[in-house]
């Protein structure tokens, strides 16, 4: 790239200008306000040209390899990120850093000071080489973890192989080596003008009938999917499409995941924001709405050992759109190229119908975490996560805790999961804490990392106005002192936190919680200002081991009312009272009401018999505590405080019975158990499964309006087992996904009203002919009578009944909880047509 005339022509007339005072305002015009350098004989020179330029600061580090991941660091804060080092001895040392932020897809300036000149070609053998006459040794090693080299040791084309070799690593976004021989720097070339015309990237522009073809496709396959979803990978940072990649989920409706090594890219208070698709270790809830999507979008994945758990991801090839930087592909083909992510992203965004079923889905097995959060006015963590600090996770324990994190609105958070170099971490939080200066940078570094030898860059501040601060605690209040202390009067500071706690012992008596809550981990609390003047070599720093960022952060209330660091928001207490526990359909019922974790308390009664019950169940480690009520005497203490009651209380069906011989029986025993309900816990939800629900659920409406307490929207009759057996008759008939089927049924709960309506059943089967359905519809009908034939007298369908109560139980507590979208059939009261009740969905 060649500079014009500038000035009205009058460049041309100008002193010609040097390579170094070129470089230095190539650096300073892409970005670059921050070199990270190590001094050597072979780049004196060219360092004194680049302390020179005004617009430029020179970092000194304390090795080649920690000035490799600050600008690592600073590349991710600022775009682009350059570092300077000696010939060989310090290129072969900063090249682990540089094949880093090659694996991240991150444009980092190499720059070496190389031997003079007149060396090459004299079969002399230098100092800081491997004793080898030919001077290409260093070079060979950058061939393959950089996009582009140049060995710039003559003047005439220097111009433009440095120009070149910039606008390369900007535009690939990878790193890129340039060797400056080490007496070119300061001498004058006629190519080089003092202010260098700034450059002009032409923009990368899709194929326009590619982009077209591509979108059409794309959106003709997800438009027919029933539960599609997004996720997003890493490469979205290097295709600059991540408010693409948001805009999009905005206009579709589909849920958001992300890939583990994604963390960071898209922002987390989205509300269609599902977590971390990790495969077998994903975000509780997540891992299920992805792999039974039957269509999914990933937006720049990569999927290697560590993201994919060691490839045994659950995802179909089939099923998925892949889209990369600058191409996408459909299922197994076809496949569309130069076609450029955020372009691709931007353009489906309106070719996409509104979808939220998998959302929907989601939200309705979602159960929020039942670790409390202590939120108290005074607690000094509130602030520690913020729109206005960056979370840096060094490899290992601390990148799988700090994984957990839920981040608030812009924080910011990185890692390096691909290439995952130990020690990392430390020369990124310098570099990413330089360039973005009013940011507080939150590193979490393992011990182990720590102890690598790059803690020697965390003592530079000790050369300036303020000195690290080192502060021991023993104590949980002592580390809140501390963390206040650190973020208060001290924020300009680098502090260290020191937590003397001995791993010998099972529990610390100093602190409240258990040592397995605590891990060897680092939290460093960086400054919100850097100094704006070079900073020079530092001396030694003490090391610290500090508790974990996970167990320090998770006691911390959110900042605000309306903002959530982390998901762990505490459960409401909830009390189910089960009446009729101790029956067949009771005993199963309670045990799996045990196991929801929505349960804090379970009360069992039945007119005999559930002390047994109650034991038995109590013995399970679930959250609930289980109390056992018998006989009328005990029925309002099993009731008192209730928020949902069930009753499956009343004789079972036996062969040969009717309805109306259960009504004749059971109606007596709803009618005083819904007495005692009015009486004890008026405002409970009333799930009804006592046979005949068509009937006993108008007498439990009548006794709530005689005592005033009456609420149609809290009186369901339970009619969910017809819908369990509506979706796996057809599951069977229709050769379809069981977890994919949905199948609506309204009507009534008895016999021929029951109407499952197969017509509208997702995934379509397309092969059900008219008598297919009609089968499939009388068999839903009689489904009790082909239970209770089938135990030959001895019993009915107790235990597919209590299935189908306790998930009506669960979508009720849910609804309680305020989670959204909670939708389930049920016999309600209802004005649609003349009938008083209805089973509606």
């Amino acid at each position: 790239m060649q500079d014009g005339l500038a000035n009205g022509g009058r460049a041309g007339r100008r002193r010609p200008g040097t390579l170094g005072r070129h470089l230095a305002r190539r650096l300073v015009q892409v970005g670059v306000q921050d070199v990270f350098a190590v001094p050597g004989d072979f780049n004196l020179t060219l360092l004194d040209h680049l302390i020179a330029e005004p617009q430029l600061n020179l970092v000194g580090c304390c090795n080649e390899l920690n000035a490799g991941y600050a600008a690592d660091g600073y590349a991710r804060a600022s775009g682009v990120g350059a570092c300077v080092v000696t010939f060989t001895v310090g290129g072969l040392s900063v090249i682990n850093a540089i094949a880093g932020s090659y694996s991240e897809n991150l444009p980092i300036i190499c720059i070496v000071g190389g031997p003079n000149s007149n060396d090459y070609g004299t079969n002399r053998i230098l100092h800081h080489t491997i004793g080898l006459p030919d001077f290409s040794q260093e070079l060979r090693c950058f061939l393959t973890v950089t996009c582009h080299q140049a060995v710039v040791n003559h003047m005439d084309d220097a111009h433009e192989m440095i120009d070149t070799a910039i606008s390369t690593a900007l535009k690939e976004s990878k790193p890129v080596y340039i060797s400056i021989s080490c007496n070119l720097p300061g001498i004058p070339h006629p190519t080089f003008v003092n202010e260098p015309v700034p450059y002009f990237l032409a923009p990368k522009v899709s194929n326009q009938l590619g982009l077209e073809a591509a979108v059409e496709a794309t959106a003709q396959f997800l438009n027919k999917a029933v539960k599609p979803v997004l996720v997003a990978g890493p490469k979205l940072r290097v295709a600059k499409a991540q408010q693409a990649f948001v805009e999009l989920a905005d206009a579709c409706g589909y849920p958001i995941a992300i890939m583990p090594s994604a963390k960071g890219m898209v922002p987390e208070h989205h509300p269609r924001f599902i977590g971390t698709y990790w495969g077998a270790v994903s975000t509780n809830f997540c891992g299920e709405i992805v792999e039974s999507a039957d269509a999914y979008l990933f937006a720049g994945p990569i999927f290697n050992d560590y993201s994919s758990v060691g490839y045994s991801l659950l995802i179909k090839k089939e099923k998925a759109v892949i889209a990369q930087p600058n191409r996408v592909t459909i299922a197994n083909g076809p496949s569309f190229g130069w076609v450029f992510m955020a372009d691709f992203l931007t353009a489906l965004s309106r070719k996409l119908k509104k979808n939220t079923t998998a959302l929907e889905n989601y939200r309705r097995i979602y159960v929020p975490p039942s670790m409390p959060l202590r939120r108290e006015n005074d607690e000094p963590l509130r602030d520690m996560l913020s729109g206005e600090t960056t979370v840096i996770a060094e490899t290992g324990d601390s990148w799988f805790n700090c994984q957990k994190l839920r981040l608030p609105e812009n924080c910011g958070y990185e890692f390096q999961m691909q290439y995952g170099s130990i020690g990392w971490s430390v020369g990124a939080t310098l570099g990413y804490a330089q360039a973005a200066k009013e940011r507080r940078v939150i590193a979490c570094i393992g011990d182990g990392s720590f102890r690598t030898g790059t803690t020697l860059d965390l003592s530079m501040p000790l050369t300036m106005g303020k000195a690290n601060v080192g502060l021991k605690v023993r104590t949980e209040e002592e580390l809140e002192e501390a963390i206040a202390k650190a973020t208060g009067e001290m924020k300009d500071s680098l502090c260290f936190l020191e937590c003397e706690a001995s791993e010998a012992s099972e529990t610390n008596r100093s602190f409240k919680r258990p040592l397995s809550h605590f891990i060897a981990a680092r939290c460093f609390l960086f400054p919100l200002r850097f100094p704006s003047h070079p900073i020079p070599c530092p001396g030694a720093m003490r090391s610290f081991v500090v508790r974990s960022v996970e167990s320090a952060l998770r006691r911390r209330g959110a900042a605000s009312s309306n903002r959530r660091v982390f998901s762990s928001d505490s459960v409401p207490e909830r009390k189910v009272a089960i009446l009729g526990a101790a029956g067949g359909i009771g005993q199963p019922l309670a045990l799996l009401m045990k196991l929801n974790p929505l349960v804090s308390n379970l009360a069992l009664y039945d007119i005999a018999g559930t002390a047994g019950v109650a034991a038995d169940v109590g013995h399970i480690n679930t959250r609930a505590q289980v109390a056992g009520y018998v006989g009328e005497e005990q029925l309002g203490k099993a009731l008192d405080g209730s928020d949902v009651v069930i009753i499956p209380a009343g004789v079972p069906r036996k062969p040969g019975m009717t309805r109306d011989d259960l009504f004749n029986i059971n109606a007596g025993i709803v009618k005083s158990l819904c007495t005692a309900i009015a009486k004890y816990c008026p405002s409970a939800v009333v799930n009804m499964i006592s046979n005949p629900v068509n009937s006993t659920v108008p007498i439990a409406s009548e006794v709530f309006k005689k005592a005033g307490t009456y609420d149609e929207k809290k009186l369901f009759g339970v009619t969910t087992l017809d819908v369990v057996r509506a979706k796996t008759f057809y599951t069977g008939k229709a050769k379809v996904p069981v977890a994919d089927v949905n199948v609506p049924v309204v009507g009534g709960h008895a016999g021929i009203t029951i109407l499952p309506l197969f017509s509208q059943a997702t995934p379509a089967g397309n092969d059900l002919s008219t008598e297919d359905i009609k089968a499939l519809t009388k068999r839903t009908q009689d489904g009790g009578t082909e239970v209770v034939e089938a135990k030959a007298g001895k019993g009915s369908a107790t235990l597919s009944m209590a299935y189908a109560g306790a998930i009506f139980a669960d979508a009720c507590l849910k609804g309680l909880n305020g989670v959204p979208d909670i939708v389930e059939c049920s016999f309600v009261q209802s004005s649609i047509t003349e009938l008083p009740f209805l089973l509606l969905r």
